[in-house]
């Protein structure tokens, strides 16, 4: 069990610390004493050969990682088979290939995956067949549910299988896990909606292009009370069944309240329900999710003014809020801790444009 590096309150698997706010940080261990080290050694030499051979298939799946993490996997699940202690370290596998094969560790995306599609739309229709097998089959059968789901996880790449891998391994990786499976269900919607030409309001995020001048013709997407995104032109694009599109947002939202039940302190898992619940339109819960996330946020930037992260989660928080004044506040803070050269471009790119628009 690991304390915070603020306040030193036990805090287990957590993003932030209930005690104080502070983001929770897992730093390296200081070097070993000479003392330390010589205990090492001895322990080491009483070690079972079971308990070698595990450690063995440990190192190799970390000296693996050069290929990516899906190469790590097979050795790492041998060390969990022959010790149930390494099985924390074999459900961040699971979530780092998944974050790989949906393209959140920047290896492609389906979104960006879909741009360079010549036939957007057949791609759209094959996986809306498959959500509505899916949806149709939950309920009464199980072996077309199992291979829809499976037809599903192919079109993710593998990565909802692997999330339910890191979920059904270890329960403190589950909040991670849940949360990734929720950015895949609202990614498969997103990209249903991007083929039939309507962008939500963050597509930038997936380098779609957008003019500042189809930004302004743009209309907004509506079905009932669910505020899917905008569009160009004069007729509202027909997609063919908006019941699946609603039914993976649905997936997203309950996956983000799983996460949200094992981790509470999860600034990102209440601002990914947020969007989903926007696009739903359930305002008042969006809304609550977002001033919750903002609560998170404000306590860790107290407890740790150099927090970074928190300052960049912020940020996107009092953007979707429409505060400017603040937004520019905390991007000017940003730029003071920042090191890294193209970030600090960055930032003053954006604060030159929020300036001149405000």
């Amino acid at each position: 069990m690991s304390t915070c590096r603020i306040c030193q309150h036990m805090v287990g698997k957590k993003d932030f610390c209930l005690n104080c706010g502070a983001r929770v940080e897992y730093t390296p261990p200081a070097r070993k004493s000479v003392l330390e080290g010589l205990k090492a050694s001895i322990k080491e030499s009483l070690k079972s050969a079971t308990e070698k051979e595990a450690q063995k298939y440990l190192e190799e799946g970390f000296n693996a990682a050069l290929f990516g993490y899906d190469a790590c996997i097979p050795y790492h699940e041998k060390a969990a088979r022959l010790n149930p202690k390494y099985e924390s370290i074999l459900a961040t596998t699971y979530l780092g290939a998944a974050d790989e094969k949906l393209g959140i560790s920047g290896f492609g995306g389906l979104l960006r995956e879909l741009e360079r599609s010549y036939c957007r739309g057949d791609k759209a229709n094959e996986i809306l067949a498959c959500v509505e097998k899916l949806r149709e089959s939950k309920q009464d059968d199980y072996s077309t549910y199992c291979e829809a789901y499976e037809e599903l996880d192919q079109i993710c790449h593998g990565a909802l299988s692997m999330y339910d891998k890191a979920i059904e391994v270890s329960h403190d990786s589950g909040a991670l896990a849940y949360r990734g499976r929720a950015r895949a269900f609202h990614e498969v919607a997103d990209c249903i909606l991007v083929a039939y030409g309507v962008f939500h309001y963050h597509a930038h995020v997936y380098a779609i292009p957008r003019t500042y001048d189809e930004i302004c013709r743009s209309k907004l997407y509506t079905h009932g009370m669910a505020q899917l995104g905008t569009y160009i032109g004069t007729h509202a694009p027909k997609i063919e069944s908006i019941t699946e599109i609603l039914w993976l947002l649905e997936n997203s939202a309950s996956d983000y309240r799983s996460a949200l039940q094992i981790d509470p302190t999860s600034s990102q898992s209440y601002l990914g329900l947020y969007h989903v619940l926007g696009h739903l339109g359930m305002k008042d819960e969006a809304v609550a999710s977002l001033n919750k996330a903002l609560g998170i946020l404000n306590k860790a930037i107290q407890a740790d003014t150099e927090d970074e992260k928190s300052y960049k989660e912020r940020i996107a928080v009092f953007e979707e809020l429409g505060e400017t004044s603040l937004e520019i506040l905390d991007l000017e803070h940003l730029l003071a801790l920042s090191t890294d050269e193209f970030h600090v471009e960055s930032i003053k790119e954006k604060l030159t444009a929020l300036r001149k628009n405000r």
